[in-house]
């Protein structure tokens, strides 16, 4: 049994090293999504007591407009995702972002989705096959929208 988060964390990589990206409907790309993590960590995390919890979240929201004309909402989320170790009650806080598009009213919960996904791979380093250095920052660019620049300091 582990003494801390610390070493619950390094318990649960050695278990969980790979998530494959599925592709999903007619999206045409492929990713390794929020439910794919989760099935891959829950059982390793519960055997090792660890839990998580999403804190100090703080959201900002935006609208702009594709290039074929349909207006989006878009919102960025910063917050904290707390893994605590159970039986010691230990824990780490881990900085993360999120970002949701929708032209509905599904903006927030996707970015909180994407909050925590991002957490989840970065905490236990979970590898997937993606790669943002992969790709030219002119190929993301979306028609007059520009991402907020954030300062680590202020997660």
């Amino acid at each position: 049994m582990e003494n801390n988060i610390h070493e619950a964390i390094i318990a649960v990589m050695n278990e969980i090293g790979y998530v494959r990206k599925e592709t999903k409907g007619n999206l045409g790309y492929s990713f390794a999504g929020e439910a794919a993590l989760i099935r891959a960590l829950r059982p390793a995390m519960v055997e090792h007591s660890i839990y998580a919890n999403v804190r100090a979240v703080t959201p900002q929201r935006e609208q702009f407009t594709t290039k074929s004309g349909t207006p989006m909402n878009v919102t960025f989320i910063h917050g904290v995702v707390r893994f605590t170790h159970a039986p010691s009650d230990t824990h780490i806080d881990v900085a993360a972002m999120g970002e949701g598009m929708d032209p509905g009213d599904k903006s927030a919960n996707k970015a909180a989705t994407g909050l925590l996904k991002y957490a989840l791979r970065q905490t236990f380093l979970i590898e997937t096959g993606d790669d943002p250095d992969e790709h030219n920052s002119a190929e993301m660019e979306r028609n007059g929208f520009k991402e907020p620049s954030v300062q680590v300091e202020d997660l």
